[in-house]
C-alpha cells in the first residue's frame, strides 16, 4: 500500500509540470485510476509491479505528449575518492547508479519548487564539468 500511495504521489507532482489547463484532467484521471485498482491484493507483488509499471509507462506518454523530457539532463557521477573510507563506503552503500538516479530527483524537486515545469521556463546555464585531475595547491 505504501508503495502505491508513493507512487500516486509522484503522479501527482508530474501533473503540476503539465500545462495549466490540463492539471485538474490528469490529477482527476490520475485518481480514478488509483480508487479503481485499490482492492488489489496488496501482497500480490506481480499485480502490484504491474500496476506501478503502467503508471510509469503511462506518465512518461503524458509527459512527451505535452513535450516535458523526463530526463532534460545527461547526469554523471564520479567517486574521486575511491582509495579512501569514505570513497568505499560510497561505493558499498549508495554508488553511482543510485546517485544518478538522485540527481534527477533533485533536478525535479528544485524545478518544482521554483514552479519551472517546462524546459521554456528554465534559463540555460552552461556548466563545465567537475575535474578531479586538477589539484588545488594548499598554502
Amino acid at each position: 500500500m505504501h508503495k502505491a500511495l508513493r507512487a500516486y504521489g509522484e503522479v501527482l507532482r508530474l501533473v503540476r509540470r503539465l500545462p495549466h489547463d490540463t492539471r485538474a484532467y490528469y490529477a482527476k484521471y490520475a485518481r480514478e485510476n488509483f480508487v479503481n485498482y485499490r482492492d488489489v491484493d496488496p501482497n500480490d507483488t506481480a499485480a502490484l509491479n504491474e500496476l506501478l509499471n503502467r503508471t510509469y509507462t503511462h506518465s512518461l506518454w503524458v509527459l512527451n505528449k505535452y513535450s516535458l523530457d523526463e530526463s532534460v539532463a545527461e547526469y554523471d557521477a564520479v567517486n574521486a575518492a575511491q582509495e579512501t573510507p569514505g570513497g568505499h563506503r560510497f561505493d558499498a552503500e549508495i554508488g553511482i547508479p543510485y546517485t544518478k538516479s538522485i540527481m534527477k530527483t533533485i533536478n525535479y524537486f528544485i524545478w518544482d519548487i521554483l514552479q519551472q515545469y517546462s524546459g521554456s521556463n528554465r534559463k540555460n546555464v552552461p556548466v563545465e564539468a567537475y575535474s578531479t585531475s586538477s589539484t588545488a595547491q594548499k598554502p
